[in-house]
């Protein structure tokens, strides 16, 4: 396997078996394992060395709804590369500002996503590796909004003066662009994760913009055009 030099990986995970594969196909990579309480058996690196911190999230975050050590390592690291690990090729329910992070099924043996990730790293992408944020429509984030505060789809019918038929159909188009194939399962994930799905994400949904640094300059300072 080609090498890669001069990186960091940041593996945010409570899967010590996840790091471990990790870091043992990543030869020459310094690995950190951060738990996701934000807790690191290492010394963290310095944001201020000439390595480059590639922060590894293990989608299984969503699950266990724990995001301090998430928002720790970005306030840490503001211009790392952010990868996650997602928990399958449809899913497409991100926190705020991911427009620019990269994402590899987890599923995925260990070596297949070191090599996915040298990839990445190398910027020898073959494929898409590039997170997908959808953009609801502003009905569509009114529906989406009503429908968690009340998961029945006839009374948000009745209080949106509409027929419930109208209101599945958005359902399924919400779902569908979220990557969801079963509404209790975006519901679950949602409830389960308010502490990143508050209400400046539900509202912001329909006017997704990415503010990270990557997307706003370039390297003589300069503005870029926000990328579509």
């Amino acid at each position: 396997m080609e090498k890669t030099t001069g990186a960091a990986y940041i593996i945010l995970t409570d899967n010590y078996y996840l790091f471990a594969g990790l870091r043992a196909s990543s030869i020459d990579i310094t690995c950190y394992q951060v738990n996701y309480s934000g807790m690191c058996a290492d010394e963290f690196p310095s944001a201020n060395t000439g390595m480059h911190q590639i922060i590894i999230i293990d989608g299984n975050i969503f699950k266990v709804g724990n995001w301090k050590g998430y928002k720790d390592l970005c306030h840490k690291y503001p211009f790392a590369r952010r990868i996650w690990l997602s928990l399958s090729n449809e899913w497409c329910m991100w926190p705020s500002g991911c427009s620019c992070d990269k994402q590899i099924s987890i599923k995925l043996d260990v070596l297949s996503l070191s090599r996915c990730l040298n990839k990445i790293v190398q910027m020898k992408e073959e494929v898409d590796f590039n997170v997908h944020s959808p953009i609801l429509s502003k009905r569509e984030t009114q529906i989406f909004s009503r429908l968690f505060r009340s998961s029945n789809v006839n009374s948000v019918a009745r209080s949106m003066g509409r027929s419930s038929k109208l209101i599945y159909g958005y359902r399924a188009q919400v779902m569908h662009k979220f990557g969801f194939h079963s509404p209790a399962m975006m519901n679950w994930t949602y409830w389960h994760n308010l502490e990143i799905f508050d209400n400046s994400w539900l509202h912001g949904l329909h006017k997704l913009k990415c503010k990270c640094y990557e997307c706003q300059f370039t390297v003589t300072g300069r503005m870029k055009p926000h990328r579509t």
